[in-house]
């Protein structure tokens, strides 16, 4: 009768080193008691490269707090008999009868274990990133929370002559200049201005693009 999926308490029986596949890479086996059935679980000790795997040494020194780490002491096993785990089953569909399955022992951890065997990709550098999608990140967003100005700026007569347009701006600045432009509206509406206006004033180019003469235009535009 199959397990069903999930976390057991099993205890470690016994355990074999050998070496298997088309590399002939070293492996543990471990014969483990799981509600009353004997199930096996195979570690992979050794890599594809030859190298032997830092993870799978320090899940068995985690599971085997008196191993010491040699493969002597692991081949003799003194130190795993009678050890109590944890073990997660899968079951598997047997590839060449879809009617049976098989209990398998996916992993093996220390009581208690397991929960942050998880692992993430190694992150990328921190200054590539935010100059390669700081400014699309910050467009996106609406560049920085919509602010009420403390006084809607005031309309300029007729008569007043338009102000010419800055060398150079930034997306700050020109974000800045738009909430301070509409300080009653809410943060959704000044972004949706303010996509508007790229599209206007400099299409066909992305923002992660803009040189600050570009952003000079889109602060006149403003």
């Amino acid at each position: 009768m199959l397990l069903q999926d999930g976390t057991y308490n099993a205890v470690v029986r016994d355990v074999s080193l050998y070496c298997r596949g088309d590399n002939d890479r070293l492996t543990a086996a471990f014969k483990l008691d799981v509600e009353d059935k004997e199930l096996v679980h195979r570690e992979w000790v050794e890599l594809n490269d030859g190298t032997i795997s830092d993870r799978a040494i320090q899940r068995m020194q985690e599971c085997f707090p008196t191993w010491d780490g040699s493969i002597e002491a692991l081949a003799e096993g003194t130190c795993c008999f009678d050890v109590a785990v944890d073990v997660v089953i899968e079951n598997e569909q047997d590839q060449d009868d879809p009617e049976k399955w098989w209990t398998r022992v996916k992993w093996m951890n220390a009581p208690g274990g397991g929960k942050t065997a998880a692992t993430l990709p190694d992150k990328a550098d921190r200054s590539t990133l935010v100059s390669k999608y700081s400014a699309r990140f910050r467009a996106l967003a609406g560049g920085a929370p919509a602010k009420k100005a403390e006084a809607p700026p005031t309309k300029p007569s007729p008569s007043a002559p338009k102000p010419a347009a800055t060398e150079s701006s930034t997306l700050e600045e020109c974000w800045e200049k738009l909430c301070t432009k509409h300080p009653d509206e809410l943060h959704e509406q000044v972004s949706e201005r303010w996509f508007a206006l790229m599209e206007q004033t400099i299409p066909d180019k992305d923002q992660s693009e803009f040189t600050g003469e570009d952003w000079a235009k889109i602060a006149a535009a403003i």
